[in-house]
């Protein structure tokens, strides 16, 4: 039996037609084939994110990411569950089996969340449920470093966030370790038991007095309480003025019994 090879040399004029044909069909496949330097990745994982303004890493633990765990943690062709709670912020991350529909599965997961809402704090936003997309990745990363204070170091953040967002073709542009702006309120004590007010009142104070600043804290002793403005004050010395009543009639300014300073979290 001769070599296959031996069929190609007896028959020039037919091989070269095969590799001629052979080459122009390289080609074409070449430029006809669909390319792509990133092709999409379809994994089928979700996201489970939910913000929770002034709330404690513990208190978002047990207050959101363990009920929505246990809403979501029976769902079909789940394979995996992870979740992270840090101050103000549950992220769960549900990761399904392979061959699970992608679509199917986010929106039986949206459905759960759906359900334990009603049980979440009215305090939190609503949980957002997002595909995990591996196209949707950064390509510039930016990083600044300041000797100013962190305070400042946060407001040049913001501002070069606001320059990128401007530039044609950016869909978006986020701050990663940035620690946030935060009004701290440190209550005294002894001027609380001096005027006959609580806490409690101080709290109610803040909160009814349209007070509009990031997410704070009330800190007295070892003890500190979360808060969240949400209205048209934004300045510290607006809410240093803040007005108490006190049980005997009389009118106390928030700045004489507590010390408000405006800084960055903790």
């Amino acid at each position: 039996m001769y070599p296959i090879w031996n069929f190609f040399l007896h028959r020039r004029h037919f091989s070269f037609l095969l590799f001629g044909a052979l080459a122009l069909w390289g080609l074409f496949l070449a430029f006809a084939i669909n390319k792509e330097s990133a092709p999409e990745v379809q994994i089928p994982i979700g996201i489970v994110m939910t913000i929770f303004p002034g709330a404690s890493a513990e208190e978002v633990e047990k207050l959101i990411t363990n009920k929505i765990e246990q809403q979501i943690a029976n769902l079909t062709n789940l394979s995996k569950l992870t979740s992270n709670s840090s101050e103000g912020v549950s992220t769960i991350v549900a990761e399904f089996s392979a061959n699970a529909d992608i679509e199917e599965s986010l929106r039986d997961l949206r459905d759960e969340v759906d359900k334990i809402k009603p049980e979440l704090p009215d305090d939190g936003n609503e949980p957002t449920v997002a595909e995990l997309n591996f196209v949707d990745q950064p390509v510039l990363i930016i990083a600044i470093s300041t000797d100013a204070p962190l305070q400042r170091f946060a407001e040049l953040g913001e501002s070069l966030k606001s320059e990128l967002q401007g530039v044609k073709g950016v869909s978006r542009v986020e701050i990663l370790g940035v620690r946030q702006r935060e009004v701290q309120v440190v209550v005294r004590k002894e001027e609380l038991v001096r005027h006959n007010l609580t806490f409690n009142d101080v709290i109610s104070a803040i909160r009814n007095s349209n007070a509009s600043a990031p997410a704070g804290s009330i800190v007295t002793g070892n003890i500190e309480y979360g808060l969240r403005f949400a209205g048209d004050i934004t300045d510290p010395s607006e809410i240093a003025g803040i007005t108490l009543r006190t049980p005997a009639g009389s009118t106390v300014y928030l700045r004489d019994i507590a010390v408000v300073s405006d800084g960055v979290e903790g």
